[in-house]
């Protein structure tokens, strides 16, 4: 933070190339790390299981998967698509066997040494309960990799392009989010499902410039001026789903129309990402206030850098 604090506006991309990005050797031994984790999980993992079990495939999330690592310190969801589960309630209701059946299995192999890695499962997080926790360490690592193993439905699989992949300009048929939504609503949990739809997160930050990256970093680092208007704070997107299906439209309406701030997932209408606790949001703001008066908020005559002018669009009708 005292770098930051006394980096000039114009010195931020230099900032980020040489504090927040990761060096291309982290990388590959985080991605080499990982990919040993992947392939047990796809190959092995279920083996030996008492009942059969088929995983379709493995995507790599969190900031791994998503190309937003910050230097030496990296985030990876490893979500595990399983042709068990047939539709979001089936999701819910076994996904914890399968959690423990992956634990057991990951427990063996490490008795074992059949990995070259060590890893430590982590208690359960409140936000996390529907996922394996653990640190991945290697004396190569400079901090541990935080993962968590997500056993999944795959939503999309019906729908997606052959092979079952995604790509960028996918749009979801809008009867996924309806029987996502009518799920949610049944359990009373937004935001649930929101692992089904990893490879759309990953594909909406796929085609974006390099700079948008180097953002997300640096807001990770630290956070900018959009924080102060938090009471007023709305941003959803409309690439994956949209206002013309009934059914959407009125979640999309009611989420819309919820305390500010309201952060929509890009993927899934039923998460919002603020979270529901604005105080948070208020301490946050005041952290801000003192950022701004850092050297890489100001011109060099001392003025106030132009703020992110976000467009203000009211909601569809």
């Amino acid at each position: 933070m005292k770098k930051l604090r006394k980096t000039q506006a114009n010195k931020l991309d230099e900032f980020i190339e040489d504090h927040l990005l990761p060096h291309k050797e982290f990388r590959k031994q985080v991605n080499e790390a990982i990919d040993i984790i992947c392939t047990f999980l796809k190959e092995r993992c279920f083996r030996c299981a008492p009942h059969r079990v088929q995983v379709s495939k493995v995507v790599k999330g969190g900031s791994s998967g998503k190309g937003t690592t910050l230097k030496d310190l990296s985030d990876a969801d490893l979500v595990v698509f399983l042709t068990n589960f047939t539709s979001f309630q089936e999701n819910f209701k076994h996904r914890v066997r399968f959690i423990k059946e992956i634990r057991r299995q990951l427990e063996a192999c490490q008795e074992e040494e059949t990995f070259e890695v060590e890893f430590k499962v982590q208690k359960r997080r409140r936000r996390r309960l529907c996922a394996l926790s653990f640190v991945l360490r290697s004396p190569q690592f400079c901090q541990g990799v935080k993962s968590d193993v997500l056993p999944t439905f795959d939503a999309l699989a019906k729908h997606s392009q052959p092979q079952g992949q995604v790509t960028e300009d996918y749009k979801p048929d809008p009867q996924i989010y309806v029987q996502l939504i009518q799920e949610c609503e049944k359990l009373g949990k937004e935001g649930e499902f929101s692992p089904c739809f990893t490879e759309l997160q990953r594909a909406f930050l796929k085609g974006r410039p390099a700079k948008l990256k180097s953002l997300i970093r640096l807001v990770k680092h630290w956070h900018l001026v959009l924080v102060l208007k938090h009471q007023d704070l709305c941003i959803y997107w409309k690439k994956y789903y949209d206002f013309e299906n009934p059914t959407i439209r009125q979640v999309l309406r009611g989420q819309l129309a919820k305390r500010r701030p309201v952060i929509l997932d890009q993927a899934d209408p039923t998460g919002n990402m603020a979270g529901e606790e604005p105080q948070r949001w208020q301490l946050l703001a005041q952290e801000v206030r003192v950022c701004l008066r850092y050297s890489c908020c100001k011109n060099l005559d001392g003025t106030p850098v132009s703020t992110w002018d976000v467009p203000v669009t009211p909601p569809d009708s």
